[in-house]
Formats: structure tokens, sequence, C-alpha cells
């Protein structure tokens, strides 16, 4: 799971070695394919959340890529707030809502 800073998609640089660590293991597994799910709290808008949960999702995607991830095996969702982790009802579980999971979708 990468987290991320309310309202913002940029990878924070903290969360870099879990995106390093996933290209390598993409590397050593070639036939796997892995959903990247991006995710937000219940803030602003619906039409906001869509949207900066698929570019939470296309920017992990990017990092891993960047980081020596084969693109064919990365597929981004942008999952909004409809799988929230926790509670919307407090800071601490909007801010676990922040984030991109990762699914691992089977063999390609």
């Amino acid at each position: 799971m990468v987290k991320f800073e309310g309202g913002e998609a940029d990878v924070p640089s903290g969360e870099r070695t879990k995106i390093i660590e996933l290209a390598v293991w993409l590397q050593a597994n070639p036939d796997v394919t892995v959903e990247v799910d991006g995710h937000t709290d219940n803030g602003r808008s619906p039409a906001f959340r869509k949207e900066l949960s698929e570019k939470r999702a296309q920017r992990v995607v990017d990092a891993l890529v960047e980081a020596g991830a084969n693109r064919d095996q990365l597929v981004a969702v942008g999952k909004a707030d409809t799988e929230p982790a926790e509670s919307n009802s407090t800071p601490e579980g909007q801010e676990a809502n922040r984030r991109v999971t990762f699914v691992q979708r089977g063999e390609r």
C-alpha cells in the first residue's frame, strides 16, 4: 500500500522504497499482472474523488515503470471512495483511505 496526503496525487518520497520493492518483485515475476487501485477519502465532490483516484493509480504505475517494472503487467484503476479501508467519519479513517493498493490478478 502507498499512502497519500489529502487531495494529492504525487507519490510521497517516503513511499519510494515500497515502489522499488514492488518493481523488483514484478521483474522477478514477469507473468503476473497487478491491478493498481487508487482510493480516496470522502472529501470534495464525487467527480474530484474519481479523478484523484485515477491520478493516484496512474502515478504509482508510472513510478513502478520508472523503477524498472514492465507497464504491461500493471492495470491502473480509480476506485474513488467506493472501497474504504476505514470509516471516513474520523480524520484517522480518512487518512487511511487516501491510498493505492495492489491486487494480483494472476498470470498473463
